[in-house]
Order: structure tokens, then C-alpha cells, then sequence
């Protein structure tokens, strides 16, 4: 795929804001687009913010995330002028 200045930044880290969560909803999952592509993005899904082994809150934490490709687009290029995927793809990890 190659290099491109929007996948490989210099400080990928993304902070957010104090976050409330309860015993209840403490679960954290997040996705996004990577623009301009038409079917690249990014994410994870069912993050325990607690500590299993301790019971408790993590304070703080890090989670790596991955670029991926949905398969519903044709082409190897970060462009939006790629033609639909027939058939569809699995989702891949870009390695």
C-alpha cells in the first residue's frame, strides 16, 4: 500500500476526554473511518475498563488499534475512485 502521512503520523495517540462509566456500563468500543477511502477503518470493540485480576478501574490505558479494509471496494489505493467489490470481500487487517 506504501506510505501515506495520514496512516503514519508522528504521534497516533488519541486522547479523549474523562470518560463516566458505571459497574454497569463499563465497556468501551469505538470505530472510524480513514477518509478518503471508501471502505478503510479503524477501531475495537469490548474494552473492559476494569481490572479483572484486581476488581478495579483502570486509571489509565492503551489501546492499540489497526488500519483495516472492509472488502466492499476494488483497488489497493487510498482514493475514493474505486469501483464496488464483486463479490464482496472478507475484512482484512493491513499487514
Amino acid at each position: 500500500i506504501g506510505y501515506d502521512k495520514y496512516l503514519y503520523v508522528k504521534d497516533p495517540t488519541v486522547s479523549f476526554e474523562p470518560l463516566e462509566m458505571t459497574s454497569s456500563k463499563r465497556y468501551l468500543s469505538a470505530i472510524t473511518k480513514l477518509s478518503p477511502s471508501p471502505d478503510w477503518f479503524s477501531g475495537f470493540h469490548d474494552f473492559n475498563a476494569v481490572n479483572e485480576d484486581s476488581n478495579t478501574w483502570y486509571e489509565d490505558f492503551t489501546i492499540p488499534v489497526y488500519p483495516y479494509d472492509a472488502g466492499t471496494e476494488d483497488g489497493d489505493t487510498y482514493n475514493t475512485f474505486s469501483t464496488p467489490s464483486d463479490p464482496l470481500q472478507p475484512i482484512s487487517q493491513f499487514t
